[in-house]
């Protein structure tokens, strides 16, 4: 809904998306999604199923693959349409459909004065996603996988993220 009231959303697609299986949106069957790489603008459907599809691609590629939806939403969002007339109800009409939170509605003036303080420009985004398997020390692009019982283990390389986090504030 969000990405249609928007017009749509410019995305990078920067790996081949191939899901033999992808759940349809009606809830029948599977459908094939296949996605190319280059700029693509999705609807709202089609920008959902690039964000969702997990039967082709690891948590971290589709991870990866939301933040770059949620991102172009974000670039998407301009304030002078929010105060146009009829933007606001729009948009609030949208947000209550959508956004579910157990936040305390007291805590949301609050959340909005600590918002206006924040640098849209100085903004910095990690994703925490370098880990080793539980049994050698490799990463998963090096196929290190192995298998256990049937399941896939993978342990977080704890030491590589808090370097990067404390990159970040650095």
């Amino acid at each position: 809904d969000a990405v249609n009231a928007l017009g749509g959303a410019m995305i990078d697609v920067q790996l081949p998306l191939y899901d033999s299986r992808y759940n349809s949106a009606d809830g029948r069957g599977t459908l094939k999604l296949y996605v190319w790489p280059g700029f693509h603008r999705f609807d709202g459907g089609d920008g959902l199923a690039y964000a969702r599809s997990r039967h082709a691609s690891s948590d971290f590629e589709r991870s990866a693959r939301q933040t770059r939806v949620i991102t172009a939403i974000r670039n998407l969002l301009d304030i002078g349409s929010i105060l146009e007339p009829g933007g606001i109800d729009k948009y609030l009409s949208l947000i209550r459909r959508n956004v579910r939170t157990d936040i305390p509605l007291d805590l949301l003036a609050e959340l909005a004065e600590i918002a206006q303080g924040v640098d849209l420009d100085e903004r910095v985004s990690l994703q925490l996603s370098p880990f080793t398997t539980s049994c050698q020390q490799a990463s998963v692009s090096g196929s290190g996988l192995c298998q256990t019982n049937g399941r896939y283990a993978l342990v977080a390389n704890t030491n590589k993220m808090r370097n990067a986090v404390r990159n970040v504030f650095d």
